[in-house]
């Protein structure tokens, strides 16, 4: 199950998108009520993404395809499952990593296990640009202006930024390991609010963790955890710098203070 990245510009801030199977829920969090309900026949939906004006959300699953909904209508207006078949295909694998463009309303960005990035526009309704290497196996992949953050799971090079225009590698941020497969990336964001200069990458392994970045890449500390972190939320409060980390057997909130 996931919950939507963003639910703030929802005029009711208390529903949920979540995601169960082959099932979206839209759910009131202080009930539970169920308030609606879409089916996605024959696919597991990995990552649910709601665009920040809260007008539609994204999906994406095992069947390949990155699907876009009207979220007050719940009706599919748009199926992402193709490039241009010359520079740009769709998904050859399970698509985990799912994030809109916060600027731009018409671009969503990809990724999962076929180690591919694909860059999707909602106004020609295919991908338009693909970057190749990331190993992307759950929520960890985010946008933030023109750069994408990108966390694979793998030992060298797990979390890294890219340039979404040029789709050039800008730099591996540093993710030392005392031992392989220490921590592998199941999860990375950009922060928001007031936490908007800080990035953040989490995952499983022997020593499962949370590392937080400045936006300049340095990195500001590590915090051990009792399990994996299969995903993770940053909200700037005015006072204070909330991180919930999604782990394999708990909750985990952290209070960073504020900026």
């Amino acid at each position: 199950t996931r919950r939507s990245s963003d639910l703030s510009a929802y005029q009711t801030q208390n529903v949920m998108v979540l995601a169960l199977e082959s099932q979206l829920l839209h759910v009131h969090a202080s009930t539970g009520n169920v308030l609606g309900r879409v089916e996605e026949p024959g696919n597991k939906i990995h990552n649910v993404v709601v665009r920040q004006d809260g007008l539609s959300f994204a999906t994406c699953g095992s069947d390949l395809a990155v699907r876009v909904y009207d979220d007050h209508t719940n009706k599919l207006t748009a199926t992402l499952d193709h490039g241009d078949g010359i520079n740009t295909t769709g998904h050859s694998n399970s698509v985990f990593g799912l994030a809109w463009k916060p600027d731009d309303p018409n671009v969503l960005v990809s990724g999962g296990w076929d180690h591919t990035v694909l860059i999707w526009d909602l106004r020609v309704r295919r991908s338009v640009r693909s970057i190749y290497g990331p190993y992307v196996c759950g929520d960890s992949l985010d946008v933030k202006g023109d750069t994408i953050l990108t966390g694979s799971w793998r030992h060298t090079n797990p979390l890294q930024l890219w340039d979404l225009g040029s789709t050039r590698l800008l730099t591996n941020l540093p993710f030392h390991q005392p031992q392989r497969e220490s921590c592998l990336l199941y999860a990375a964001k950009f922060g928001t609010g007031a936490a908007q200069n800080l990035m953040f990458g989490g995952g499983s392994g022997r020593d499962p963790c949370l590392k937080i970045y400045m936006h300049t890449g340095e990195l500001l500390g590590t915090m051990l955890l009792p399990s994996a972190v299969h995903g993770l939320d940053v909200k700037g409060l005015p006072k204070s710098r909330m991180v919930a980390m999604c782990c394999a057997t708990q909750l985990t909130l952290l209070d960073m203070g504020a900026s």
